[in-house]
This record gives C-alpha cells, structure tokens and sequence, in this order.
C-alpha cells in the first residue's frame, strides 16, 4: 500500500509508519537552501524538526537530500518515549550517501539522555556496520557491507522483531538482510527530544552526510517489505 503527502506520491509501506520525513516532498520540507524546519508526513503531523548550525542544509532538485558536516542536525520536537513504546519492535529505514570512514547517528538523542536509542552506522574503506545502541546494550552486525563505495547511495534498515521473548535485532542493506543478533535485555526509552543527522560523534575525512529520507515504524518491517521499500524508491538514487 502506498501514502500521498504533499504534491508527491511515495508508494512506501503503510502499516505502522510513524515518522516520514523526505526532502523530496514538499510537504515535509519546502525545496530551497534556507530550510530552518522540516515536517513529518505521517502519523502525527504534528511532529517537527528544527534544523540546527546549517541553515542551507537542503541539497537539490536532483536526488534531494539533508547535508549534515560535523556539529549539524535536525532536532525534532518529540522524544522516542512518545513515538514509540518499551519492548515494542519497531523499525527505521533511511537513504544515505556518507564519504569514507565516518561513525555517526541517523538517529537518536540527546547527549544528556540516559536512557538511550540510537541507530548508528561506521564504515570504512573494508567494511559497513550498522549499530543499534539501547539502554542496556550495544548491538552490532558486522559487515552487513565489505568493500563500501563511498559517495554513493544506500538504503540502511535496521528492525528490531520480538517473538515471544525473544528479540532479534536484524540489519539490511539496499533491501538485502545483512544479518542478525540476539538482544537480552529490555530497554527504556529516551524522554529527550529525537535527533536526525547528529553530527557531534563524526569522525572521519571530509565531506557531508546525506540523509535523503527516513521512515520510523512501530512494527517490525519483515524482508517482503524492506525489499517493496527499497524498490519503490531505488530510481531516485540510481
């Protein structure tokens, strides 16, 4: 299934869409340089960022995007303890482009939170990791990706399933699972604010993060929807 918002149609999966927030689409961000907020187009649309130290943050037309140097971001005006709820599966899906050697947040908290939940990538020139970083624990899935090209666009999900007792963390990249690992522990829920694109932990060579889209789910988006997702919006990077 698909939703419309704004002047675009994004045939993206529907069910347990939370957060949507595009540079492409008009709704979410209107297309010019000086963008100072940015809208989410589903769920509550009265959820919002304010971007942050680059207020000519919006890259296009062609493959519109966020560009995020160090120190930039978006932060938006609900926390992870209002989008989602404890011990719940839930999922996030973004398009990246990233210069070589960088370890930085897509998204997560502020750094004064103490109860965490961060979705995190590193790469380099051997190998991409995507991380889930929780309260209680740190997840990684080691070389979801060798040999990353850098400066080009890719689709990172990262989903959480629970099943019973049971909670899996698993990683996919350009609509492929990358693989899977346990988690044991329960986690809390941050009460700060969200952030998008949190440039304080970059590290690496020069050169912006782009972030063109991200979607957060509270549900668990199984492989059949990560690929549809990845298909619906593949042309717009290719």
């Amino acid at each position: 299934m698909g939703i419309k918002r704004g002047s675009i149609t994004t045939p993206i999966i529907a069910d347990g869409l939370i957060l949507n927030i595009d540079a492409a689409n008009r709704a979410s961000t209107l297309p010019e340089s000086n963008i100072t907020t940015v809208f989410n187009t589903a769920g509550d649309l009265t959820t919002s960022g304010s971007v942050n130290n680059e207020y000519d943050m919006w890259e296009g037309p062609t493959t519109a995007s966020f560009a995020f140097d160090t120190g930039d971001y978006i932060g938006l005006n609900k926390s992870m303890s209002e989008l989602l709820t404890s011990d719940s599966p839930f999922s996030l899906s973004a398009w990246i482009k990233f210069p070589q050697a960088y370890n930085f947040v897509i998204l997560g908290n502020e750094d004064s939170e103490s109860n965490v939940l961060e979705f995190s990538h590193y790469s380099d020139s051997n190998f991409m990791t995507l991380s889930l970083n929780s309260t209680n624990s740190t997840v990684n899935i080691g070389s979801v990706q060798p040999n990353p090209s850098i400066n080009k666009w890719w689709n990172l999900v990262w989903v959480l399933e629970i099943v019973g007792s049971t909670k899996t963390y698993k990683a996919y990249v350009n609509g492929q699972f990358g693989g899977s690992n346990s988690i044991s522990t329960s986690y809390t829920l941050p009460t700060s604010d969200s952030i998008i694109g949190d440039g304080k932990i970059f590290s690496g060579t020069t050169g912006d993060l782009n972030i063109a889209n991200l979607q957060l789910y509270n549900i668990a988006l199984n492989s059949n929807y990560v690929l549809h997702n990845y298909n619906a919006l593949k042309s717009r990077f290719e």
